[in-house]
């Protein structure tokens, strides 16, 4: 019984930091994002803040399972999604065109280990719209159903009950 008891323990530890993980990523690519909004001249007005969608993480087991899972660097566009399988061969330009896309709404973010290279990889995929970027001051364009924050992306307006 205490056995059993220290293992939900452990479990539901593990799944908690498992979430806080997930939103302190969601939290720093926003964060990086709204640098980039602002930083590009023109700035970008409609840069949509991302939220962590984990069915999402699908799409990038689908796209790992092709590669024997240890990718070289990949980055695979869909009309849907945009996968960043992050692996060896990894450029310094990974980090712009992972920051860009005003029409990206949701991310998702696996981990894996690759015993080939004995590294782990971070891979990303995003949920997109097929809004173009409108330039004007950070969050001064939003898309409809989004309002801008302080920080100047476009966050999804809460629904009040």
């Amino acid at each position: 019984m205490k056995a059993a008891l220290l293992v939900l323990v452990l479990l539901v530890h593990t799944v908690h930091s498992l979430n806080y993980t997930r939103l302190l990523n969601v939290e720093k690519l926003n964060d990086l994002r709204r640098f980039y909004a602002k930083g590009q001249i023109p700035q970008i007005a409609n840069t949509n803040e991302l939220e962590y969608n984990p069915e999402l993480e699908k799409v990038i087991y689908a796209q790992l399972a092709l590669t024997g899972g240890c990718p070289k660097y990949q980055y695979i566009s869909t009309d849907s999604h945009d996968i960043y399988l992050v692996g060896e061969g990894s450029g310094g330009d990974t980090f712009a065109t992972i920051m860009e896309g005003a029409s990206r709404t949701e991310v998702a973010i696996v981990t894996t280990y690759c015993s080939e290279t004995q590294q782990f990889h971070e891979h990303l995929v995003f949920a997109k719209t097929n809004a173009p970027d409108l330039y004007g001051p950070a969050g001064s364009k939003c898309p409809e159903g989004r309002k801008a924050t302080a920080k100047g992306l476009c966050a999804r307006e809460k629904k009040t009950d």
